[in-house]
């Protein structure tokens, strides 16, 4: 529980919570261990609210024709809502490497909403960015070049996970050219070849299997 308490007192969300409700909400949260490759959510699994403590989640979708296609990435502090009020989601949860997260219900995080202004403003903020930040990805993926879409991810994934190293952001989390390709629906050979184009350009390097980018050298083409 002490745990629980303290990993809630640091998460962005729960900024100036009273301790009390913190303790409230710890007792009402489930705790789980998810393995590399194992499923968090499935579509079946409704009303419920993921906070990752540790480690890494993809989130995606399958295509009609079987293809994964990665709508997004969520890392420690970061949380998703698989509220489908009565509608089935077309959304998988999957785990890139060992994680740790807690869960609570759809009902149980209303009730705190409700009971906190802030706390509602948080979470409304919260689910805004990952609504802008999809139909942000969506309008590239949907008109722009494989360089525009992964010009995008990587500018995204910086964002996201990089860690200022001089003038370039080193992105923490380690994405194989499988990944990345399955986030913007390219073939990986095309992936790797455009990432060579941008390394010889010098707008990325690489460190063992880290990507640096430089934020500065990126342009997408119209």
């Amino acid at each position: 529980m002490q745990g629980k308490i303290w990993y809630l007192k640091q998460f962005p969300l729960f900024e100036g919570l009273p301790f009390e409700r913190i303790q409230k909400l710890a007792q009402f949260l489930d705790e789980r261990e998810v393995g590399k490759m194992q499923i968090v959510f499935d579509p079946e699994d409704q009303d419920k609210i993921f906070f990752i403590k540790r480690g890494l989640v993809e989130v995606y979708h399958i295509t009609e024709d079987g293809r994964k296609v990665i709508i997004d990435t969520l890392g420690p502090m970061s949380f998703f809502a698989a509220v489908g009020f009565g509608e089935e989601s077309s959304f998988f949860l999957e785990a890139s490497e060992d994680t740790y997260l807690c869960v609570a219900t759809k009902d149980r995080l209303f009730e705190m909403v409700a009971a906190h202004p802030k706390l509602a403003r948080q979470v409304v903020e919260g689910l805004l960015l990952q609504l802008f930040e999809a139909r942000e990805q969506i309008s590239v993926l949907a008109t722009g070049s494989v360089r525009d879409k992964l010009s995008h991810l990587l500018r995204q994934l910086s964002r996201k996970y990089g860690v200022k190293t001089g003038k370039q952001l080193r992105i923490e989390k380690r994405f194989t050219h499988e990944d990345l390709a399955n986030m913007i629906g390219a073939s990986r050979e095309t992936v790797t070849k455009m990432l060579g184009l941008l390394e010889k350009e010098g707008v990325i390097t690489r460190e063992g299997r880290h990507l640096l980018i430089d934020p500065s050298r990126f342009s997408v083409e119209t």
